[in-house]
């Protein structure tokens, strides 16, 4: 997502949205592992609004619980944000 001329195609919040499509689309297909790699990406970004950071997070979680591989950092970090 860099422009051949070196700078950045997408700005942070841009580039956010395009991983979480690619969560998305990932998590449609039943690629569950290549959709918890996306949706931290979002949550790499700098500068995202809080409330996209807080629904990726909610989505981390949910997904991270229904496949029984819960990780307490991710939940203390998610219970910090509220």
């Amino acid at each position: 997502m860099i422009a051949e001329d070196g700078k950045r195609a997408l700005n942070s919040y841009e580039l956010a949205n395009v991983y979480n499509l690619f969560a998305f689309l990932s998590y449609a297909t039943e690629d569950y592992a290549q959709s918890l790699r996306y949706y931290e990406q979002v949550i790499a970004q700098p500068d995202i609004p809080l409330a996209m950071e807080i629904n990726t997070r909610f989505t981390l979680r949910s997904s991270i619980l229904c496949r029984k591989s819960g990780s307490k950092a991710l939940m203390r970090c998610w219970f910090g944000l509220i």
